[in-house]
């Protein structure tokens, strides 16, 4: 770990703190509800349509044809550059200190 940076554990204990503090409690919400999906998917297929729209416009827009072109070479060597880059997964003391939080909450629901 490098100096003068606090241990993930610290950090932890002092983001439930401070959530006390302001009178909130931590907590994680992983569900959707049919009102969030709705809104989600909805605006997926405004962008898609928009975007369709956009390319396929008669007449043909020389502008949206080159930018398309652009943004797909950029995204090719974005992807290129970025091959080589995996992820081999949390580190032992993020192991920890996400154990060390679980502790933490499990000991406030009691």
């Amino acid at each position: 770990m490098s100096k003068g940076r606090p241990a993930l554990k610290e950090v932890i204990q002092k983001d439930i703190q401070e959530l006390a503090h302001l009178g909130y409690r931590q907590q994680l919400f992983r569900q959707m509800g049919g009102f969030s999906n709705f809104a989600i998917s909805f605006s997926i297929i405004s962008v898609l349509t928009g975007a369709i729209v956009l390319i396929f416009s008669i007449p043909p827009n020389e502008l949206v044809f080159w930018t398309m072109l652009l943004l797909v070479a950029v995204m090719a060597v974005y992807w290129t550059l970025h091959a080589g880059r995996h992820f081999h997964g949390p580190t032992k003391e993020d192991e920890k200190a996400l154990r060390a939080a679980l502790k933490l909450t499990a000991a406030g629901k009691q």
